[in-house]
């Protein structure tokens, strides 16, 4: 029972609970006092109500006392606060942390994370210590959560970007990053009749546009993982059209994008970050496509690998089999010449290579020694 129907429901009960009509701006506030909050404001700020999910006992004290200062006849409060709690209870409504919803959408893309390796693997949020969730706490239990999806929907109206990418996140576990069936959605629109598999894939495809639309709004709402990730699946340029800020996936990958799109400022922009952060093959890239008319950039990234520990003037050849693995002399078989070869520097003067070797300090000392980014070898 979606919360709008709940407090509708209450409506006649409360009504002969307390004497009086009860509105049902003051039952959300029952509501909210039966889950331990102050006000409603106080709930919708960090929760969402479900029906799936952690159980917070509702609490018939905190109702009554709340109805007992909304000035509702204090011999009446008890009764109040049972109709409330009761109806809560037969409902299954319980109360979600945003904190907790993410943890638990993040577990699920986590858990089903094999199976999108080949698509999109540099994006998923993986969380070591999200791993353990009890088995009556699964969050698997939200994706049809009608509850949950109201509540959400009803937050989404403010534009919050992380509630936009939660709901998102939902409607894609929703249709496990399928289409569906345009054919059978579109049928169901015109109100004809589907068998079970039919409906199926037509309310896969309805999920699949629920969460392309909500990835949107997310991202131009400044959710820069949403932004990237809608770039990224259906070649729209809104990630790089906003202005350049941090985002939680790897720079190398970033910059690879920009490319597949043609969009070569950003691509050198990303590439500076993933060089900057110790990829090697970033500042390979840089010296060979993007910074070869820059002296000073050239010789900067060349320095900074030397310190990473590879000289990228240095041919790096192996023998491969056909299908680019490594050749093995114990299997035999032809062998053919693979690697990269070294970059070529171009001239410099000695004032500007020492500004070279002074910037390569600078940006060596500046990148934390744990980052597992640094020292990235060439492939």
């Amino acid at each position: 029972m979606a919360i709008k129907d709940l407090v509708f429901s209450l409506r006649q009960p409360l009504a002969e609970s307390a004497g009086q009509a009860i509105g049902p701006s003051r039952t959300y506030e029952l509501i909210a006092a039966a889950f331990g909050f102050r006000s409603y404001a106080a709930l919708r700020a960090t929760h969402v109500f479900a029906a799936s999910g952690p159980t917070r006992e509702p609490s018939a004290d905190a109702v009554s006392s709340r109805a007992s200062g909304m000035g509702l006849p204090v011999e009446r409060c008890p009764v109040i606060a049972s109709t409330v709690c009761d109806a809560l209870r037969a409902a299954r409504i319980v109360v979600i942390s945003m904190t907790d919803l993410g943890m638990g959408l993040d577990a699920l893309a986590e858990a089903w994370a094999p199976d999108w390796e080949e698509a999109e693997p540099w994006w998923i949020p993986i969380d070591e210590s999200r791993r353990d969730w009890d088995d009556d706490d699964n969050p698997v239990d939200w994706i049809d959560d009608e509850v949950l999806l109201e509540s959400l929907n009803d937050r989404a109206e403010a534009s919050d970007p992380m509630v936009l990418y939660r709901l998102a996140q939902l409607h894609w576990l929703a249709c496990c990053g399928s289409e569906g069936s345009p054919h059978w959605y579109a049928e169901r629109a015109k109100g004809e009749t589907l068998g079970s598999a039919q409906q199926g894939w037509a309310e896969q495809h309805a999920r699949y546009l629920a969460y392309r639309q909500r990835l949107r709004e997310a991202a131009v709402a400044g959710h820069r993982e949403a932004a990237l990730r809608y770039t990224e699946e259906f070649d729209d340029p809104l990630f790089f059209e906003q202005p350049h800020a941090s985002v939680d996936a790897d720079p190398h990958e970033v910059a690879r994008l920009a490319e597949r799109l043609g969009r070569k400022k950003d691509a050198h922009h990303w590439f500076r970050v993933a060089a900057t952060e110790g990829d090697i093959e970033a500042m390979r890239v840089l010296i060979e496509d993007y910074d070869h008319r820059d002296p000073v950039a050239c010789w900067t990234w060349h320095h900074l690998a030397l310190k990473l520990g590879e000289d990228l003037t240095v041919d790096r050849h192996v023998a491969i089999n056909e299908d680019g693995s490594l050749w093995d002399d114990d299997i035999g078989g032809p062998a053919y010449v693979g690697g990269v070869d070294g970059v070529r520097l171009p001239k410099i003067e000695e004032a500007a290579h020492a500004l070279a070797i002074r910037e390569a300090d600078r940006l060596y000392a500046a990148i934390p020694e744990d980052d597992p980014d640094m020292g990235r070898l060439s492939s």
